[in-house]
């Protein structure tokens, strides 16, 4: 694995993975959960060809037949064909890397380095890389949750949008900073990751880069004359 590949270890942080309740005007309250690389749960791929880094699932815990969303990290070291997903969206960045090409459903799709990039999870799936690269997942299951990707660069503060789901933000560069309203905030690093629940917005700062992710749960309507 390349240098780009690397990771230098460092001491965990006390804000490693306990949640920071805040509450902001309005009364609105704020949950910033920090999620460190080292705490991510490793595992392997479906089909066998490499491995994966779960970031966070909903249901928490849930298995790959089972979660509405979930998000992870994967590390690819040759090319191949992707494990298909009915009934899931997905959407792919390139973290690490100089590009990646997927081949979906015959037609041929090439992206560089944090552009994503959806596709149906139910599709015939092929990769290329250039090398030994790394790349974010986004899956959302059809008909229970959906999900926007945006790649922010921090620079000078600039604010965040909170929605009434679930808002991620995963490290992808540098040192980010993830300020709340009244001025607390914590810092992330590459492969680092920050659950926020909660209206209120949040603030970036720093020198890195952040995948911001928004996840909307779709709320079924019961039908009242069959009492489902």
């Amino acid at each position: 694995m390349d240098a780009s590949m690397t990771r230098a270890w460092r001491p965990r942080r006390r804000d490693v993975g306990t949640p920071r309740r805040t509450v902001c005007g309005g009364g609105q309250t704020v949950t910033l959960q920090v999620l460190r690389f080292e705490q991510h749960r490793r595992m392997p791929w479906r089909n066998g060809g490499g491995v994966t880094y779960e970031v966070a699932s909903s249901p928490a815990g849930s298995d790959l037949a089972g979660f509405d969303w979930r998000i992870s990290i994967a590390e690819v070291q040759d090319g191949g064909p992707f494990s298909t997903f009915p009934g899931v969206d997905r959407t792919i960045v390139l973290v690490d890397g100089e590009w990646m090409a997927l081949t979906v459903d015959g037609r041929r799709h090439r992206f560089g380095r944090r552009e994503p990039f959806s596709f149906a999870g139910d599709s015939d799936t092929t990769c290329e890389v250039a090398g030994p690269s790394r790349d974010l997942n986004v899956m959302t299951r059809r008909g229970r949750a959906g999900a926007s990707v945006v790649i922010r660069e921090a620079g000078a503060p600039r604010p965040v949008p909170a929605g009434a789901g679930a808002l991620v933000l995963v490290g992808l560069s540098g040192e980010v900073a993830i300020a709340q309203a009244d001025g607390t905030e914590v810092q992330v690093s590459a492969l680092d990751a920050v659950v926020s629940t909660g209206l209120a917005p949040l603030t970036l700062g720093g020198d890195g880069a952040v995948a911001v992710i928004e996840v909307a749960l779709v709320h079924r309507r019961r039908d009242s004359a069959s009492g489902r």
